[in-house]
């Protein structure tokens, strides 16, 4: 089921990002979430989300993932402006969670390279900040978990491809 959860489930699937939980729960609830969206309009869901997915159990994370891929980068279609703050988030998780959660948040980013539009400044934002975070992300196809591996290869192909349509749109100008 994809309902919200009442509460975080224990125990949490990430010792590390339980450790700052204080911490991060307060930098999520810094972000004034009322300006900005998701697939479905207003963003007050994602700061639940982003908390199930760093501090529930794997299944209430497993979710969370779910409802954040819909949301932030509906179906590789449509990139939401509740993305850009989210990213962050997501970034951190993807460093500090098990294998099943980083191909879900590996989905989301690949979501987001091919979301892009280059007009929009949030896109561009959120594309710069996988850009600078590729040698991770790169690391992460070298991974014994082949489907780990397969998402972290789609989002550096994702991230050339966005770079080579780039550079043909200025040889073009």
């Amino acid at each position: 089921t994809n309902e919200l959860p009442q509460k975080l489930a224990i125990p949490p699937h990430s010792k590390s990002l339980e450790a700052r939980r204080v911490e991060l729960i307060g930098e999520i609830e810094a972000v004034q979430w009322e300006d900005f969206d998701t697939a479905y309009g207003a963003s007050e869901s994602v700061p639940l989300d982003l908390k199930l997915l760093m501090f529930g159990d794997q299944k209430q994370s497993l979710a969370a993932t779910h409802r954040l891929w819909c949301g932030l980068c509906h179906q590789h279609a449509h990139m939401s402006s509740a993305a850009e703050p989210a990213l962050a988030f997501l970034l951190l998780a993807l460093r500090e969670s098990d294998d099943l959660i980083k191909i879900e948040v590996l989905d989301i980013l690949v979501g987001f390279v091919i979301c892009q539009q280059p007009e929009i400044e949030f896109s561009q934002r959120v594309l710069c900040a996988i850009v600078e975070r590729r040698q991770e992300i790169e690391d992460l196809k070298s991974s014994q978990h082949e489907e780990v591996a397969g998402f972290a290869n789609s989002v550096c192909e994702a991230l050339d491809e966005t770079q080579a349509a780039e550079q043909d749109g200025e040889s073009d100008s």
